[in-house]
């Protein structure tokens, strides 16, 4: 790869979370926010995420994903 390249995409950059401390201290956060947060406030989280995986996907897949979870709930 040429020098070029590599400085544009970032190849010999030093990165700061590469380092096994920085996951460490990204997973106690994320513990402690978890902790702090009401069961409210995950809930909403969960769904927008969920929401946003849902537009991101080809309609055809989740078509396919929402008939295999509720063709059966239909038939009761």
């Amino acid at each position: 790869m040429s020098k070029i390249k590599e400085q544009l995409i970032g190849y010999d950059r030093e990165d700061e979370w590469l380092n096994d401390s920085s996951y460490q201290m990204v997973n106690e956060m994320v513990e402690y926010q978890l902790y702090c947060m009401t069961v409210l406030e995950m809930q909403t989280m969960v769904a927008d995420w969920l929401r946003n995986e849902y537009h991101a996907m080809p309609y055809s897949d989740f078509e396919q994903k929402y008939l295999n979870v509720l063709k059966d709930n239909r038939d009761e």
